[in-house]
């Protein structure tokens, strides 16, 4: 399910870190916790070695979007978001940057990442990305 996604960011800046931006499942129209399942699968495959941030949309709004919109949804989120992968901190996600430090890249455009506050489930931050 990354793999498109993927090969775009390569394509654009192959010796950068990759971040998508926004992931989610409805439980309309197919398994929700059977793709939570697939996508923890993905991402451990090894297949996507400078992917290093996904951020879940886990609000309900027009539709459930959330990790725990059903009991098997609940488990499978539950099950992926405490894979070892998973459990870094804001200071761990800060310093991907720096193992990218130097490398050439064919646009100019810079990001930096500020941790604003921590704690032992997630984080805040403050990105500045300039173009």
């Amino acid at each position: 399910m990354f793999a498109n996604a993927y090969a775009k960011a390569r394509a654009i800046a192959p010796n950068r870190p990759v971040m998508i931006g926004e992931i989610g499942s409805s439980e309309d129209g197919g398994n929700k916790a059977q793709w939570i399942n697939a996508m923890s699968t993905d991402l451990q495959s090894g297949r996507y070695p400078d992917l290093k941030l996904v951020v879940y949309f886990d609000q309900d709004k027009e539709e459930q979007w959330s990790g725990t919109s059903s009991t098997p949804t609940r488990a499978a989120f539950t099950s992926w978001v405490n894979q070892a992968y998973m459990r870094g901190t804001g200071t761990d996600l800060a310093n991907v940057a720096a193992q990218y430090a130097g490398t050439p890249t064919t646009r100019t455009c810079t990001a930096t990442m500020r941790v604003d506050s921590q704690w032992s489930t997630g984080f805040t931050a403050t990105v500045t990305v300039t173009a």
